[in-house]
Parts: C-alpha cells; structure tokens; sequence
C-alpha cells in the first residue's frame, strides 16, 4: 500500500483534538509531521503516545491572531510552516482563518504540494470592517482554491458551496468528540453531592460567557418555574482564565448568578469549571441538555452537543450553532430554535421537561444520531484519499 508524508499546521493542541490526533498518529500509512502554533497549556499536553507517533514542533506563540506574533515568532513561524509543508506530500491546515493558515497556502503553492483545509465557518460576518471584508476575501478564496475542503458538517458544505467551492472539492469531515457513554459513572453519589437527588436535570454544559446565552436560559426557565418544582437547573462551566475577555466574563457569570438567586430560588445549582475527565458524570445527570447560544455572533461547532448526543440525551440547541443540523432533527431528538426567543425556549423546556414519554423516545434517537454522524474511520480515509486523489 505505501506511505504518504502528511503535514499538518493545527493552532495548538487542546483535549478536544485528541481523538483526531490519536486517529492519525496511529495510522501507519501517514508519516505524519505535527506544527503546533500555540505552545502547550500546562493543564493540557498532548499524550505521550500522540506525540511517540508523529514527528512534531511547536513555535511557542501565545495566540494564533495577527496581534500574537512578534517579528521573531512570526519569522519562526514562517519558517517551520515553510519546512512542513515542504517535507509533506500534503497538508493539512485548521481553518482558512489564522494567519498560518495563510502562510501554509503560499508555501504550498510556491513548492507545488497538495494543501488541504478544514472548516467550520458557515455563516458570514455581522458588520464588519473593511479590512475585515477584504482579510475575508482571501479566506475565500483560499477555500476555492485549495486542492480540498473539509467541511464539518452540513452548515459549512453548504456555505461553502455559496462562496464558489465546487462540490466535487469537498468532503465532510466529521470532527470527533468523547463518546461519553462509554465511561464509568457514579450517577447517585454525584446527585447526593450537588443536593439534586430526586431530581429531573435540565443540564447547561460549557464556558460562561455572553454569546453561548446562558441568562437567556435562565430566563426562559423563570417564565416557566411554575412546572420545575422538581427539576433543577445545573450548570456546569464558568469564566475561563486561559481567554483575553476573563474580566468581562467574570462579570457575565455575576450577572447570571444574580439572577438566578433572585429569580429562581433553589432551582440552579452552578458547579464551577468541569475537568474533561469529569465532564461525562455530570452528563449523565441530566434528563434534558440545552445548548441556548445567543444572537452575539455564532458558533462554529458546539461539541457539546455532540456530547450530549452521545449520551443519548433529548437537545435543544439554538439555530446559531453550527453542528445544529447535523445532530437534532426537530421532534425526533430535541429542537433547534430561534436565538433569543426566550418564549420558544420557555416552550420547548417546558414540553420536554414535563412529557417523560416523549423525552424518552427523543433520547433514543440522539444516540441514533450521534453515531450516524461520529466516524473516527472516516478522517483517515478522506485524507489518504485526497493525498493520492
């Protein structure tokens, strides 16, 4: 069957891209060279037998914007995207966006390589500058011009499809969460710690800010609070230290916290920042995941909701998610509703968190659709494809 050199040019290694790492590190056909842009965070280094598998560097940035480099780490950057690219028979670059990305684009070109690209963008964005217009304006035509593009999943095929990309130029390529049933759980001991023993769980999963539209939940479960006198709201998450707008934040988190005493007394329990390996017994607790991001901006993906489909849990997700229509079909495994309608919300908790018949069958269907679209075996196949194609 051969080898092939495989390069890929990833912002810095986080959990989430374990699986995906592990998936071609342990693929013999790959010879594979890692460039991380990041340096390593100290709370999340790469396993050891990720990077036994791979040939791999980092430049030790603090960021991947513009505004991260200094004329030496963007020089270091040039060069080891240049020697990565050069030493591949093809590579592999996370999102048109980043500047490295960019850089990676060019070198391939200039040495004739095959460049391949990952996306999740699927919507344009609001209001922006005219700099900001036209740095968009190469994004895309990177995306057209690149020998192929990996969307996620249907939102972001179908963008790209609208910004020129030819559909014969992409393949989807799922981008692989935990399957969190697969891990051992002490669900009753947890239920007794958090004072939530008895009770049915409406679960918010993830950081705490602004745009992921946490007080929008909490204000369409204050609309209902009539119908939650056994139900607890239980959110997991927090401000996040590693992120420039902590401050701000923090003062979100307040704010929500405020409202929640006030308004809905004894109904939300705020457990605080989740450790990965923890995350799948918190899941487990719930009957009912909503995943309520607001109008502020949109958001690529969401693996939460990936996470929570692969514990078979009913889901309400807002329609500025992008993995949205990938893993919820409206009245088979939860609702997609409007961002910010706090009254479609309110109604859809309320459907769902007072009919345990009809919670349970959606249930079903999630782990359903969890694995129609989780298949770790596609990632390689789609790149040992492209590289010979």
């Amino acid at each position: 069957m051969g080898t092939k050199r495989l390069g890929i040019i990833w912002p810095g290694f986080r959990n989430y891209d374990e699986r995906f790492c592990r998936i071609i590190a342990k693929d013999r056909r790959f010879i594979t060279s890692m460039l991380w842009i990041r340096r390593f965070r100290e709370d999340e280094p790469p396993p050891a037998d990720i990077l036994s598998g791979m040939r791999w560097k980092v430049v030790g940035t603090e960021g991947i914007r513009i505004s991260s480099y200094n004329l030496i780490s963007l020089i270091k950057m040039i060069f080891y995207v240049w020697k990565t690219v050069q030493g591949s028979d093809g590579v592999l670059t996370s999102t048109q966006a980043p500047l490295h990305s960019k850089v990676a684009f060019a070198c391939a070109k200039v040495l004739k390589k095959k460049i391949f690209i990952k996306t999740e963008q699927w919507t344009d964005l609001e209001n922006p500058s005219p700099l900001m217009k036209l740095y968009k304006k190469i994004d895309f035509s990177l995306m057209r011009n690149c020998t192929m593009l990996f969307p996620h999943g249907i939102q972001q095929l179908q963008f790209a499809a609208s910004k020129g990309v030819g559909r014969n130029m992409m393949r989807s390529m799922p981008i692989l969460s935990d399957d969190l049933r697969q891990l051992e759980v002490d669900k009753l001991a947890l239920k007794e710690e958090l004072g939530i023993a008895g009770q049915k769980v409406l679960l918010y999963f993830g950081r705490i800010i602004r745009r992921k539209g946490l007080k929008e939940l909490l204000l369409a479960c204050i609309r209902i609070k009539d119908v939650l006198d056994n139900t607890k709201v239980l959110v997991c998450g927090g401000a996040d230290r590693h992120f420039p707008n902590f401050s701000a934040s923090a003062s979100y988190e307040g704010e929500c916290r405020t409202l929640a005493d006030a308004e809905l007394t004894g109904k939300v329990v705020f457990t605080g920042p989740i450790a990965s390996s923890d995350k799948h017994n918190y899941f487990r607790l719930a009957d009912l995941f909503v995943h309520p991001h607001g109008r502020i901006s949109s958001e690529g993906w969401g693996l939460v909701v990936n996470e929570a489909a692969s514990m078979a849990l009913p889901i309400i997700v807002s329609d500025r998610v992008g993995s949205a229509p990938d893993l919820v079909v409206n009245g088979e495994n939860g609702y997609i509703v409007r961002a910010g309608d706090i009254d479609e919300l309110s109604r859809r908790i309320k459907e769902l968190i007072t009919d345990d018949d009809k919670r349970k069958r959606l249930a079903a269907r999630s782990r359903f659709l969890f694995e129609k679209y989780h298949q770790p075996q596609k990632i390689p196949e789609i790149l040992w494809e492209a590289l010979n194609g």
